[in-house]
């Protein structure tokens, strides 16, 4: 049976409002008993993780408040496009999850499947709380990971 690790890494700042949805979730899941198959990391430095090599996965789950100009609260789940020109996302990390990812492509540094879920964000603001609308979307994101963890631990290549 191939490699199945998955990473699953929540990436944001807490003292940031919406920003802190990454490190909200992986602490949610932190307290779920998962298969051994999945580890969970919470960062506020994807660019650390990328270079440090990812490779022993076959797959990375990234957890983060993102724009893409829906109503805040609104779930996201996609693969960011790594080849070619922007991806549309922007996100609230100064040197940006997109290029990063780009740059851990470019250096073979990331696994086979990279895929982002997330929350479109109402504030980024000093706060150490979610704002209503990510807060009551977060339940749709754990089910939505725990879903993309069963889909990749049940496939048969």
């Amino acid at each position: 049976m191939p490699d199945r690790r998955i990473l699953v890494v929540g990436v944001g700042n807490p003292l940031r409002g919406d920003d802190g949805l990454g490190p909200t979730a992986v602490r949610i899941l932190q307290h779920m008993r998962l298969p051994a198959e999945v580890e969970v990391r919470e960062s506020s430095n994807l660019f650390d993780l990328v270079l440090g090599g990812l490779k022993d996965y076959s797959r990375l789950l990234i957890v983060d408040a993102v724009r893409r100009g829906s109503k805040p609260g609104t779930l996201h789940v996609f693969t960011p496009k790594l080849e070619g020109g922007e991806s549309g996302v922007l996100s609230l990390h100064e040197a940006g999850i997109h290029e990063i990812l780009r740059l851990g492509k470019m250096l073979n540094c990331l696994p086979g499947e990279v895929i982002i879920l997330g929350c479109e964000p109402l504030e980024t603001g000093y706060s150490m709380r979610l704002s209503e609308p990510v807060r009551r979307s977060l339940p749709k994101l754990i089910y939505q990971l725990l879903l993309e963890i069963i889909k990749t631990l049940g496939k048969n290549d």
